[in-house]
C-alpha cells in the first residue's frame, strides 16, 4: 500500500509540474470598486505595500510601446 501511495503520489506530482509548464504566467487582480484608493495613487490611508512595490517596477519589455 505504500508502495502505491508513494507512486501515486510521484505521478500526480509529475503530471501537475507538466501542466505548470504549459500554462501561461497570468496575473489578475480583481477589485470591489473603482476608486483609486491605493498608496501607488498617493492616498495617506491606503495600506497596500505589495500592490505599491509592484506598479513602482516597470512593465515587461514585450508590453512596453
Amino acid at each position: 500500500m505504500k508502495t502505491f501511495t508513494l507512486n501515486a503520489l510521484l505521478f500526480f506530482t509529475m503530471v501537475r509540474l507538466h501542466a505548470a509548464e504549459q500554462r501561461p504566467n497570468v496575473l489578475f487582480i480583481a477589485i470591489d470598486d473603482l476608486r483609486t484608493a491605493l498608496g501607488c495613487y498617493g492616498d495617506p490611508l491606503a495600506k497596500s505595500p505589495n500592490l505599491d512595490r509592484f506598479s513602482a517596477q516597470p512593465p515587461p519589455q514585450r508590453l512596453r510601446r
